[in-house]
């Protein structure tokens, strides 16, 4: 520890003479101030002021720094009990025309025809288990702490450390999901399913400027300000198109009756 310096010595000179004489005593914030609390300490007698020196100075610093996970938003409620997860989905089905526009003398109309919902239940089986261990003596640390609160918060350090890492786990496995996600996108894109959901942000931004960059080109500083200006606003306006009820931002599923030729089914 560097005592050289005037306000860490003040500090420390204050903790020294409180732990000696039982009472708060203020850093000293000029010389003359400092003599006078060092005169303050030795009248306490040597073996005070060593016994008060040596439990300042063997104080314990605890890092405790609390993570929070990032995309907490793409994490779901655990299932504790049974080993799949069923997910129902109600599928759109056509419009009728309407018959009371097309009414024929002497034939009736079927007032009672059958309509059922169509429903798709997909199932997401099985489950992974992890678990995080710490061992933690306890004659060993005994002797490590001068009282049972400095132990309480060597606990609490190690605690969190390891809520730190479970947060970082969760963080890390939802970083996966979303690579998963867009790895599946740019599959189906490739199988010509949803091709439009794969977008070329160059040959869209060629398209509204006239211009013919290229994904090098486009990073020259004469041309990155401009493309990053108008991606900022291209993004903006697909996230709130994402708000609208469409079939175009997320994988479908199609009734036979309103399938186009050559759609998913």
């Amino acid at each position: 520890m560097d005592m050289t310096v005037n306000y860490q010595l003040a500090s420390v000179l204050a903790d020294i003479v409180s732990q000696a004489t039982g009472t708060a005593v203020a850093a000293p914030v000029s010389t003359q101030e400092f003599v006078s609390v060092a005169e303050s300490g030795l009248k306490t007698g040597y073996d005070t002021l060593a016994t008060a020196i040596s439990q300042v100075l063997s104080r314990t610093i605890f890092s405790v720094r609390p993570y929070s996970a990032k995309f907490k938003g793409m994490m779901a409620d655990s299932i504790r009990f049974g080993n799949h997860v069923r997910k129902l989905t109600t599928i759109d089905k056509p419009f009728s025309n309407d018959d009371r526009y097309d009414l024929t003398d002497g034939q009736s109309v079927d007032a009672w025809a059958v309509n059922k919902p169509k429903v798709l239940q997909t199932n997401f089986y099985g489950q992974v288990a992890i678990e995080k261990s710490i061992t933690l003596y306890r004659d060993q640390l005994d002797v490590s702490f001068s009282s049972q609160d400095e132990f309480g918060r060597f606990i609490a350090m190690i605690m969190q450390n390891v809520s730190d890492q479970l947060e970082q786990a969760r963080e890390e496995l939802a970083r996966n999901t979303l690579a998963n996600m867009i790895t599946g996108v740019y599959a189906q894109a490739a199988d010509d399913i949803a091709p439009e959901r794969v977008i070329h942000l160059v040959t869209e931004y060629n398209t509204a400027t006239g211009q013919e960059l290229t994904a090098e080109t486009i990073k020259d500083p004469d041309n990155f300000p401009d493309f990053a200006r108008w991606l900022f606003g291209y993004m903006k306006t697909i996230s709130d198109r994402l708000t609208n009820r469409t079939a175009l931002y997320h994988q479908n599923y199609y009734d036979a009756g309103t399938a186009a030729e050559g759609d998913e089914v």
